[in-house]
């Protein structure tokens, strides 16, 4: 709490309790409680289930329900590592960490969220599960959890570095079990690294090649950092989580929270695209989704004169990025060829370039654009600027906080923005060119 979550407001990150570790009636105590309500209190963790007995194998629940008996209720010779996700295959390994109780799903999923429920400050409340040991949830257990309004999250345990040095190591978004579909946590977690935390307690560290591989020279992968709370049991696996979080604030990113990233991972496979004319789609059923990448893309551009719901565009690595406007249901993608491969061409309205926060509601008057933005950490996004060298900036937040602040652009016409550091509040903005604003209003 004190050593990495206090010390990284700027980065969000969701908490998957084990709800036996926390109810006193299974593992827990009032000092257990305590500390999960005060962790919960920081604005900047999403709150999550990571189960209530911490199933290891799924699969032998799922026999075991078939069969209609709970064979997982009495303790068998050999325990696993109680609240952490290792597995070992010995035939002496019991199929979850707790059996105070039989296996149900209703204990596991809806259980588990009221428990944690009631432990959570106004404003919040759980809506993402985290797959627990194997991390390979049988079809049931995923509709149980759909039918619960959860998302879910884990396993894939991606890596491509020197241990594992191809992308046949890079897992998918996601895997189909039946008609339900699981999405996999975009990188491995530290059990990987420590020989399922048995050496190297160091090894986490080594994430940082997966995040350098998996992004260039194309993008295959967000940065995801998956880590347990039993690294801080050891100085060695702290530090490389630290190191991690340190590398992780170095970089370009758009901090978001992994409930988030689920509905994205859902919204890329029930998203179409609708040809409406010459190289314009339509993108429908896109969910959470707000990016379209074409690849080997340096010569072609966003036409904005016949695109509808689009914000923005950026050129990198070959491929061209289009951001959409979460508040358009279907918007309207138009590619037009330039001439010359220009990174971030003029057009005749501003757009965005890159933001580490979202952007949306983006409205366009003469000389000025207004938008909703909310994110963590620090407001800082890029805008091209066709109003002249200079922009008069003016902003509100929820919390009621506001200023103004004048802002120049450089030689190629990007404009900097800056905000003050937030967390996850909701900030109106206004960008205005030398006494646009003032005939606007």
């Amino acid at each position: 709490l004190d050593e990495i979550l206090r010390r990284f407001p700027d980065l969000p990150v969701s908490v998957g309790a084990i709800v036996g570790d926390l109810d006193p009636a299974w593992k827990g105590t009032q000092e257990s409680l305590a500390v999960a309500r005060d962790l919960y209190r920081l604005p900047h963790v999403e709150p999550a289930i990571h189960t209530y007995s911490h199933p290891l194998d799924w699969g032998f629940f799922q026999a075991s329900l078939t069969r209609g008996v709970d064979e997982g209720y009495a303790p068998t010779s050999t325990t696993a590592v109680g609240g952490s996700d290792v597995l070992h295959g010995d035939a002496g390994v019991k199929p979850r960490s707790y059996d105070t109780r039989p296996f149900s799903l209703a204990t596991e999923i809806d259980d588990a969220r009221a428990f944690v429920d009631a432990l959570l400050p106004p404003g919040k409340r759980v809506q993402l599960l985290q797959w627990s040991g194997d991390t390979r949830p049988f079809a049931e257990a995923l509709a149980h959890t759909r039918r619960a309004g959860l998302v879910n999250i884990n396993g894939g345990d991606t890596r491509f570095d020197r241990d594992f040095p191809s992308t046949a190591w890079v897992s998918p978004l996601g895997v189909e079990t039946g008609s339900e579909r699981q999405v996999y946590a975009s990188n491995s977690n530290e059990n990987t690294y420590t020989d399922l935390w048995r050496d190297r307690f160091f090894g986490f560290s080594f994430l940082t090649r997966t995040v350098r591989n998996t992004g260039s020279p194309r993008r295959l992968k967000p940065f995801n950092l998956y880590y347990h709370m039993y690294s801080g049991e050891r100085l060695s696996s702290l530090n490389a989580v630290l190191a991690n979080l340190a590398y992780a604030r170095s970089l370009p990113l758009a901090p978001i929270e992994a409930s988030r990233f689920s509905r994205i991972v859902e919204g890329f496979f029930s998203a179409t695209l609708e040809q409406v004319g010459p190289r314009a789609w339509l993108v429908r059923d896109r969910g959470a989704v707000q990016t379209v990448r074409f690849d080997a893309a340096s010569l072609a551009g966003v036409d904005f004169d016949r695109s509808v719901g689009v914000i923005g565009q950026r050129h990198e690595m070959g491929s061209l990025f289009v951001a959409l406007d979460e508040t358009v249901d279907a918007p309207r993608v138009a590619i037009r060829t330039m001439g010359t491969a220009e990174l971030e061409p003029a057009e005749r309205i501003p757009y965005l370039v890159e933001s580490r926060w979202r952007v949306y509601g983006v409205h366009h008057e003469v000389g000025v654009v207004r938008f909703i933005t909310e994110g963590y950490g620090p407001g800082e996004s890029v805008w091209q600027w066709p109003y002249g060298p200079s922009a008069d900036v003016r902003w509100h937040s929820s919390s009621g906080r506001t200023g103004v602040m004048q802002v120049q652009t450089d030689a190629s016409g990007l404009l900097p923005v800056g905000l003050p550091q937030s967390t996850g509040e909701r900030v109106e903005v206004t960008i205005a060119g030398s006494g646009a604003d003032r005939a606007s209003r």
